[in-house]
């Protein structure tokens, strides 16, 4: 992912991982040059990252300085798209519902995609009463 930095534009490998799956060997790394290896090894394995492996130039792979990695883990949570108010359908979408990785900005990619989806079912039942029926539908889609 391309990024600006201190030192000037820079490439970001970042890598998600299923907790004690395969990707997740980063957990008892503490020093930038065991990051910088551990990263790199990673990478190299073809069948996880082909395209991003062929990408690399050894020469200009790195950090570019020792504190220039970040290692963090979050428990993703979804919640009830819906909730019902006083007979009102209230609906909800982004971070307040979904609460993925915020490194990355996954809430504005759900909240698009939530708002796709809720548009969807609510002109799908247009004629339907918006109620918890509906909601539950949303909450399914």
């Amino acid at each position: 992912m391309p990024a600006v930095t201190d030192s000037g534009r820079a490439t970001i490998l970042f890598i998600e991982a299923v907790p004690d799956g395969i990707l997740d060997t980063f957990k008892e790394i503490k020093t930038s040059e065991a990051f910088e290896e551990r990263m790199r090894i990673t990478v190299e394995v073809e069948e996880y990252f082909p395209e991003i492996a062929a990408r690399i130039t050894p020469a200009s792979f790195g950090l570019l300085d020792e504190q220039a990695y970040l290692q963090t883990a979050i428990t993703s949570i979804i919640h009830r798209p819906y909730v019902m108010e006083n007979h009102t359908l209230i609906l909800g979408c982004g971070d307040s519902v979904f609460l993925t990785d915020p490194i990355t900005g996954h809430g504005c990619n759900t909240a698009s995609y939530a708002a796709e989806q809720i548009y969807e079912t609510l002109v799908t039942n247009k004629e339907a009463a918006w109620d918890e029926a509906v909601g539950q539908l949303i909450g399914t889609g």
